[in-house]
């Protein structure tokens, strides 16, 4: 992220989702604050979870679903 530049590239925007019991949140939230404060486009979904299958089977659910709203769509 320190080396995108949104004039240059073209970026499609990011979707991070983590549960809130994730030892990875804290590097979720680090990371969409900086694509944000890099002017990139970036949606952080934190909801009850680990790490695991249980708390993804829920998340991809959600990530298509925002995925395929016509203000993120990569077409």
């Amino acid at each position: 992220l320190e080396q995108a530049a949104p004039k240059e590239h073209s970026f499609p925007p990011f979707y991070i989702a983590c549960g809130t019991e994730d030892l990875f949140v804290k590097c979720a939230e680090k990371f969409c604050s900086r694509a944000k404060a890099r002017g990139l486009r970036a949606v952080l979904n934190l909801s009850p979870g680990k790490h695991d299958w249980e708390y993804w089977s829920k998340a991809l659910s959600q990530a298509v679903s925002w995925l395929f709203q016509e203000e993120n769509a990569l077409y």
